[in-house]
């Protein structure tokens, strides 16, 4: 999907419909961003009941493995491929979210412009930046806020636009 929408926002660029383009793709974007840090916090919730004391980290074998009983040695396996997965596909996300970033930002850069050419491609743009915004403020309300330390925060990606 990532792909799909990175070649949607390169194919846009210099026509009519760019910004109107551009606005769809963050539109989309925000709900591959929603979904990442949502599956990211439900799986740290699951880890975390996995062991007895959540507040204590595993203990390790020279190997690095974790010792525990073998149910939950394979549910921490689980863990290890999943968090794998979602990091590898939160790292292309966030970096389409870069390319989208310094695309909406050359607009803003040209915004008097804009306005003045193409009025519909300043609306577009405004509700490009928007739909970031309004995204960070409904997943906060609907999951009680993200954890500020959390790598991947909804809030501290979108802040270039929210802030």
């Amino acid at each position: 999907k990532c792909q799909r929408l990175r070649e949607e926002l390169n194919s846009c660029e210099w026509t009519p419909h760019e910004w109107d383009t551009i606005r769809d793709v963050c539109r989309e974007h925000v709900v591959l961003q929603i979904g990442l840090v949502q599956a990211e916090t439900d799986l740290q919730k699951r880890r975390m009941s996995t062991w007895e004391n959540p507040d204590e980290e595993p203990e390790y074998d020279h190997k690095g493995r974790v010792i525990v009983n073998p149910d939950t040695q394979a549910q921490f396996e689980n863990y290890e491929t999943l968090k794998r997965f979602l990091d590898a596909n939160t790292k292309i996300v966030w970096e389409l979210g870069d390319e989208i970033q310094a695309r909406v930002l050359s607009g803003v850069e040209n915004a008097l412009s804009l306005a003045i050419k193409t009025p519909a491609g300043m609306v577009a743009l405004v509700e490009a930046v928007e739909c970031y915004e309004s995204a960070a403020d409904e997943f906060r309300r609907v999951h009680g806020g993200v954890d500020p330390t959390k790598q991947h925060n909804l809030d501290d990606h979108n802040s270039f636009m929210t802030g």
